[in-house]
């Protein structure tokens, strides 16, 4: 069986993804997010803050609109709720954490069997190859910024058979498996960290 470092982690994300979508204290979501984001810079993913600042405000927004849980104040005639906040904070950790684990999962460049496979892959390369270099091009005249992006790759011409691609020999897969454990591992101990008593101890110390 030909396993690669790009299986490994697509596998691994899947195992972690649970981990991230069910836990239900913020503050253990938070280092899980952290976690989450350090793995993807580490793949040479990139990390914007004011996206996810915005993305976690706008999502925590919405949510304050729904009130639950204790009454803390009011913005003219909208209370304002903890368990509402709550409720948007860890909705938005959640986005971040799915977000920067499929960078991680997409970071070996995986490749899928049959046609559509091998379509999926195709755009999970031209999507990388597109934020990359849309990050380093002028944006104050956009419609010119995406005709010279567009055309770099005609000139290119990329395609999947030409991808330079690293060889995984056996000490690099094993070497792959057993950090991917151990992430998988801390993801999951970190989640029922979250769902014990310790959790809500540091709460009450926390808010």
């Amino acid at each position: 069986m030909n396993v690669k470092r790009a299986d490994i982690r697509l596998v691994a994300g899947l195992v972690m993804l649970p981990a991230v979508l069910l836990q239900t204290s913020v503050l253990f979501q938070f280092v899980q997010v952290c976690y989450a984001v350090s793995l993807a810079v580490y793949f040479k993913r990139r990390f914007r803050l004011l996206p996810n600042v915005l993305l976690l405000i706008t999502v925590t927004l919405v949510n304050v609109f729904q009130p639950n849980g204790l009454h803390l104040f009011d913005i003219g005639s909208l209370p304002v709720t903890a368990g509402a906040l709550l409720v948007g904070i860890r909705k938005a950790l959640t986005l971040i954490g799915l977000l920067y684990l499929s960078q991680y999962m997409v970071s070996a460049k995986p490749k899928f069997p049959g046609a559509l496979g091998r379509l999926l892959s195709m755009q999970f390369m031209y999507v990388d190859q597109i934020a990359e270099r849309w990050a380093s091009m002028d944006k104050r005249k956009p419609i010119q910024a995406i005709d010279t992006l567009l055309l770099s790759f005609e000139s290119e011409n990329i395609l999947m058979e030409n991808h330079d691609e690293s060889v995984d020999t056996g000490p690099i897969i094993l070497k792959e498996l057993r950090c991917n454990i151990i992430h998988c591992a801390l993801f999951w101990i970190l989640f029922i960290l979250g769902s014990s008593a310790l959790a809500d101890t540091l709460a009450v110390y926390l808010y």
